[in-house]
């Protein structure tokens, strides 16, 4: 086997041809791919910011989301309460419309009673001046004596008494 031996010379040539090759894949290799990995670096940082503030939109439309619905749920409840409210009006409205519907009923059927009464009186007085009529020309026709006339009053009285 044979050694190989580097001289001098050699060696210079290929420290020569490292250099060379260093700037050589420098400027092939290393700026085109470092500039490709700026670029990367740049669209990751954007597509962060991005998604930072799609993130903070995010959280603002849900607070906005939340607020909304908070009021809509606010406007409900008053909605509610508004319709309790109205429905109370409308049943203490009725009530006292019933009420005073009540009071009138009444009031005619007293109303009414009270003629009926004074209709009965009336009557009653009339059948007693008849009745009265009646014992006077029974009276008149018979000349009787005290103790028949007092009969015929003491029956008057009892019939009176019957019909009242």
């Amino acid at each position: 086997m044979e050694i190989i031996a580097i001289g001098p010379g050699d060696l210079i040539f290929l420290v020569i041809n490292i250099v060379v090759l260093y700037f050589i894949l420098k400027k092939l290799l290393y700026r085109p791919l470092a500039n490709m990995m700026e670029n990367r670096t740049k669209e990751i940082d954007e597509g962060l910011k991005l998604a930072e503030e799609n993130r903070k939109r995010q959280e603002q439309l849900n607070a906005e989301y939340q607020e909304a619905i908070q009021q809509a749920r606010q406007e409900a409840r008053q909605i509610v309460e508004k319709a309790h409210s109205q429905r109370d009006e409308v049943l203490k409205e009725a009530r006292k419309e019933a009420g005073q519907k009540t009071e009138e009923m009444l009031e005619k059927a007293r109303s009414e009673m009270e003629a009926e009464k004074n209709k009965a009186f009336e009557e009653l007085r009339q059948d007693i001046a008849r009745l009265s009529v009646a014992i006077a020309g029974k009276i008149v026709e018979k000349e009787i004596d005290q103790a028949s006339q007092e009969k015929i009053i003491q029956n008057y009285l009892e019939e009176i008494g019957r019909a009242s």
